[in-house]
């Protein structure tokens, strides 16, 4: 039985909604999981998220400041650590 999720984010001030399921899992450590997935969309949907993904790849590597959005740049380890502190609105 395959669970369906949905997953929402922010990219050049657009909302993105996606939907998928879990097609691989790993363990970094005890308390830390790595979850791959893959997502189902409709042509049009894909084309856009492509086309979002490519600016925003050009813009990284013009080192010019991320377009509106919710980015983490720094390491995995410190989103975790965080997300791990009071602050809800981190994950």
């Amino acid at each position: 039985m395959i669970s369906w999720f949905e997953f929402e984010t922010e990219v050049f001030s657009r909302q993105l909604k996606m939907y998928g399921h879990v097609v691989r899992n790993s363990n970094w450590n005890e308390t830390i999981y790595e979850y791959a997935v893959k997502f189902t969309m409709d042509e049009w949907a894909h084309a856009e998220i492509n086309r979002m993904v490519n600016l925003l790849a050009i813009r990284m590597r013009q080192k010019s400041s991320l377009p509106s959005g919710l980015f983490w740049q720094d390491e995995k380890q410190a989103y975790f650590a965080k997300a791990d502190s009071s602050d809800p609105q981190v994950v």
